[in-house]
């Protein structure tokens, strides 16, 4: 169907999906980076539980289904796990949560298409 013009009710999304954002308590307090050192993050942790975060946009009609909208909610996945997951250490779902809502309203809120 590429080529084929949509409908007058058609739409494209783009959806991804995160199926395992963790609370993971560690065993021993992440130490921030220092000059000539990297961050430094314990491996030992205590599960409290996972998160499944479904995420999609409505690209429009207006782009084609060729361009780069195709990867727009990759993006937007992998600004979440660097910008709130990582280094992923909380104690329970609700401190996972919490800052995922907030990342998405504000991206939301503020999101322009990337060039």
């Amino acid at each position: 169907m590429q080529g084929t013009p949509l409908h007058g009710n058609g739409y494209v999304i783009s959806a991804d999906e995160e199926t395992s954002d963790q609370a993971r308590c560690r065993c021993h307090t992440t130490l921030a980076p220092r000059q000539a050192q990297a961050m430094c993050v314990d491996h030992e942790y205590e599960r409290g539980g996972a998160l499944a975060y479904l995420a999609a946009y409505d690209v429009h009609v207006l782009t084609p289904v060729h361009a780069s909208w195709a990867n727009q909610i990759e993006i937007f996945s992998s600004n979440f796990q660097r910008k709130v997951v990582s280094p992923s250490n909380f104690t329970d779902l609700r401190e996972v949560q919490d800052p995922l809502r907030a990342f998405e309203d504000r991206y939301n809120a503020t999101a322009q298409p990337f060039q």
